[in-house]
């Protein structure tokens, strides 16, 4: 697994391969979201679409701007992403409109789950990286 060596504001992310975490701390906002989409993007250019493991225990929703960073940069480079938070019970909603979204401006969109576990999103995510989870 990837340990963490980029930071963007508070944030870390790191990567291995075709695998990429991310650990949000505080807010998200426009500017940041900006840079961490490019640094996936740069992870893609390398090995191709990526699977994105997302740490949200210490964040709150994305601000505007970051939502419409990810609604106009779409999915292209992200093969499948897994974010896992405590009370999770809110973010599918989320990750539905931010999906929707981006299919209803002709963006790509990806595989995306969220998951009240670390666990829980890794063992999703490696499925589908290994195939052998639908």
């Amino acid at each position: 697994m990837p340990t963490y060596t980029h930071q963007i504001g508070l944030h870390q992310l790191g990567y291995k391969d075709d695998f990429v975490c991310i650990c949000y701390h505080g807010p998200i906002i426009g500017v940041e979201m900006a840079a961490i989409m490019e640094f996936i993007a740069s992870v893609a250019a390398q090995s191709g679409p990526v699977y994105v493991l997302v740490d949200a225990n210490d964040t709150s929703w994305p601000d505007v701007d970051a939502r419409r960073i990810l609604t106009t940069y779409g999915y292209k480079d992200i093969a499948a992403l897994a974010r896992y938070q405590r009370r999770a019970h809110s973010y599918p909603q989320l990750t539905a409109l931010l999906q929707n979204a981006a299919r209803l401006m002709g963006r790509p969109t990806t595989r995306a789950a969220v998951f009240e576990t670390e666990l829980e999103a890794r063992y999703w995510l490696t499925g589908l990286r290994e195939g052998t989870s639908a």
